[in-house]
């Protein structure tokens, strides 16, 4: 997020933002969920004055910024997501939430967890990975219906990557098309991680969502 920031620095007022038990962000009692993370983004807009964004969600915060677009109108003016998985069926659900298996993935991806300690000092990676494995099991309920998406009239602008193995282009173009005002991408040569995806290019992608003269504030959630 930080190299992004960067490299859009220059054309808007950047806010980059963790979820509640991400990276410094305090432990939610509630735990981890959609609502959660949606009064975490609005809360964060209240606490600088921000009455409205642009946001840009990697993954989870992909869907948490289209649910924030159909709830906020008119505080959400543009959505850009980036490997954000949008097909979740119950069969979904149970699949990769079966696949975040703490015990498994300290002994099968050591570099894996150990960089997500890194990233998260304040809660622990073991946590993390723990209650978003709760979460995903119940992402069902909240899947956008096409209904839900067609009264998102906000540009949206859905990327994608070629080699993504989360989260597939149907599913992507699937949203694409039940939305009115949206355009789709798909990076070359880009697997899920966004730390393997090509900043200069990601950015200049995200620049296209911004007005050429004075942009309103942008807002970039893990």
């Amino acid at each position: 997020m930080v190299s992004l920031s960067n490299a859009l620095d220059s054309l808007a007022e950047i806010h980059i933002m963790d979820f509640s038990g991400h990276g410094e962000a305090k432990w939610p009692e509630e735990g981890f969920s959609m609502e959660t993370f949606e009064a975490d983004v609005i809360r964060f807009m209240d606490a600088r004055g921000l009455k409205t964004v642009h946001l840009f969600g990697y993954s989870m915060g992909g869907f948490v910024a289209l649910r924030l677009a159909a709830q906020y109108p008119d505080r959400i003016l543009t959505v850009t997501t980036l490997a954000t998985k949008l097909a979740w069926t119950e069969e979904t659900c149970i699949k990769e939430s079966s696949m975040l298996n703490a015990d498994a993935m300290e002994s099968k991806v050591p570099k894996f967890v150990a960089g997500l300690a890194t990233m998260h000092p304040h809660s622990g990676w073991r946590a993390i990975v723990e209650n978003t494995q709760q979460l995903i099991k119940g992402m069902y309920q909240y899947k956008l219906s096409p209904e839900e998406l067609e009264q998102t009239k906000q540009p949206v602008l859905l990327m994608v990557g070629d080699r993504d193995v989360m989260v597939g282009l149907d599913e992507t173009t699937e949203a694409y098309k039940a939305l009115p005002n949206a355009s789709l991408c798909v990076l070359p040569q880009t697997p899920h991680p966004l730390e393997k995806a090509n900043k200069p290019l990601l950015a200049s992608l995200v620049r296209t969502m911004l007005p050429k003269e004075s942009p309103e504030a942008f807002n970039l959630m893990a």
